[in-house]
């Protein structure tokens, strides 16, 4: 691509390209990034900055081809289309070009085994390209495989695998009728009935296991409050006791006075039988009674 079919800011995108790529002369990781972010800010221009990578591809000497390489391999990766597109279109002379021109520069056993190492990281490289990673079509890399096959017959060929094509219409589709609007039955997990039967009567038995524990527990306690309930009633008992015994001496010290008693009792029988001795006898109303009343002290006192 010369510069004099650019114009403008494409004839700018190439030259600021092309400068900085020339500073990639071997597989430096910084350079390629740089790179490939340039060319992502420039994806208006991926034409333009293609042409200027196929175009030093061509220009460069066979050790610093690799790199170029990678760079390829980076910003398709990294970016996708319209860059996978435009350097598939090249795909195949341009690596088939570095296969080669690796081999053939090589004339020193040093270089020659160089040329070797190279070879083998362009196949690692070439395996990343294919199957799940689709980074180019399988029938390119096909193509790919073909060509490189003819400079090295040691080269593996891969055959593409049938994929459906997007866009073409399909064939009729045969659908089996058992199958439609039916969904399979869902398997539930089969239990054991044994193994079922002694967890149950495992867990009845720990369950009575836990109600004797606490009917246990149950008995004790009524166990130890009757004995605390019996040592207290034992101070009660010896205290009544002792009541007891000291309000008996009183008792035998008002003995007489019971004694007197029973002699206030009689002398009042006394009065009252010679009230009734007496009973006919009319006295006036208040010097009687006075006299009445002197007698009967005089015979108490005699009584006494």
């Amino acid at each position: 691509m010369s510069n004099m079919k650019l114009v403008g800011v494409a004839k700018e995108v190439a030259e600021n390209y092309r400068e900085t790529l020339a500073t990639l002369t071997f597989n430096n990781k910084i350079v390629i990034n740089t790179l490939t972010e340039i060319a992502k800010e420039n994806m208006k221009y991926a034409s333009v900055v293609v042409g200027v990578i196929e175009e030093r591809l061509r220009k460069v000497e066979s050790d610093k081809m690799l790199p170029l390489m990678y760079l390829i391999d980076s910003i398709c990766k990294n970016h996708g289309g319209p860059y996978k597109e435009l350097f598939q279109q090249n795909l195949v002379s341009n690596f088939a070009y570095i296969f080669q021109q690796v081999n053939e520069k090589a004339l020193s056993k040093k270089d020659k085994t160089k040329a070797t190492q190279v070879r083998g990281l362009l196949y690692k490289l070439r395996l990343t390209w294919g199957d799940r990673y689709q980074v180019f079509t399988d029938q390119k890399l096909y193509q790919l495989d073909k060509k490189i096959r003819t400079i090295d017959p040691a080269w593996p060929v891969t055959v593409p695998k049938d994929r459906p094509q997007t866009g073409v219409p399909s064939t009729k589709i045969h659908v089996n009728p058992a199958f439609v609007g039916k969904t399979p039955p869902i398997e539930l997990p089969k239990v054991d009935e044994d193994e079922t039967e002694k967890m149950r009567a495992e867990l009845l038995r720990k369950e009575k296991e836990l109600i004797q524990l606490k009917q246990q527990q149950i008995d004790m306690q009524i166990q130890e409050y009757k004995q605390k309930m019996a040592q207290t009633a034992k101070p009660e008992e010896s205290s009544n006791t002792v009541v007891s015994t000291t309000t008996s001496e009183p008792s035998t010290n008002k003995h007489p006075k019971k004694v007197r008693n029973s002699g206030e009792i009689s002398s009042t029988l006394f009065l009252l039988n010679l009230d009734n001795k007496y009973s006919n006898i009319k006295y006036q109303s208040h010097p009687c009674f006075n006299m009445r009343a002197k007698i009967t002290i005089l015979i108490i006192k005699k009584i006494e």
